[in-house]
């Protein structure tokens, strides 16, 4: 149990507080499609929304697809 405890503020400190994300652009019949990308986990998310909980969770493969398809 008192390595559970321990292994997760390790987990804490090595994580970042703020999470930062890249905004990436689509355009397919001109209209503009935006996807978000998590610097930190990699995790891909399309939406245009401030808050990222308002995006819908996606993959490369997703955004790389649309990117084909524009």
């Amino acid at each position: 149990m008192l390595w559970y405890l321990i292994e997760g503020i390790n987990i804490q400190h090595t994580h970042p507080k703020e999470r930062h994300y890249e905004l990436f652009y689509v355009l397919i019949d001109d209209r503009q499609y935006a996807f978000k990308r998590d610097t930190f986990s990699n995790l891909w998310y399309f939406g245009d929304d401030e808050n990222i909980e308002n995006c819908i969770p996606c993959s490369r493969k997703d955004f790389d697809e649309a990117k084909k398809a524009g």
